[in-house]
């Protein structure tokens, strides 16, 4: 390798450098009830089997804003829109740290700090359910190409745990 080509790797790797990551988890039990109350030290966070810290932990059943666009799931604390961008105006004005819309069509990306969450019209009211159970994990992995891997240690006393995530 000559000289020019070795600047141009180390020109080029800061590049590489991954943005934080969000993950939403879901654990049940052997059942398939969600289980609440676990803390940040319950999951581990794997780079390429390193451990990596979370920048960002929110429990299960912490704060959240979702919007439905349409008929959607009765219930106070749900956000009734019209349109998309109704739905997104009224999320963006909640103060809740994890805003949802969610659709039953397919929508272009809406807006930072929105995530978009699809179901049909006949899962909403158990999309929701799933939505206020979720752990959200953030972490910053070292490079966009590192493999993750998330890791449940469950507390003593429970039994297997599943977790699921997207």
């Amino acid at each position: 390798m000559n000289r020019s080509s070795l600047l141009l790797l180390a020109l080029a790797a800061p590049l590489l450098v991954a943005q934080t990551r969000s993950v939403n988890i879901s654990v049940t039990d052997p059942k398939g009830r969600f289980v609440t109350g676990l803390d940040p030290e319950n999951f581990e966070v794997l780079e390429n089997g390193l451990r990596l810290p979370l920048s960002n932990f929110a429990p299960a059943a912490s704060p959240i804003a979702i919007a439905i666009v349409g008929e959607g799931p009765s219930d106070s604390d749900l956000i009734q829109a019209t349109s998309v961008p109704d739905a997104i105006r009224r999320l963006e004005a909640s103060s809740a740290p994890r805003k949802v819309l969610l659709l039953t069509a397919p929508a272009d990306p809406v807006a930072d700090g929105i995530e978009v969450v699809q179901a049909t019209p006949a899962d909403l009211a158990k999309m929701v359910i799933k939505l206020r159970n979720q752990y959200h994990l953030e972490f910053t992995p070292s490079t966009q190409t590192a493999t993750i891997d998330i890791l449940l240690k469950p507390p003593q006393n429970l039994p297997r745990l599943a977790m699921i995530w997207k």
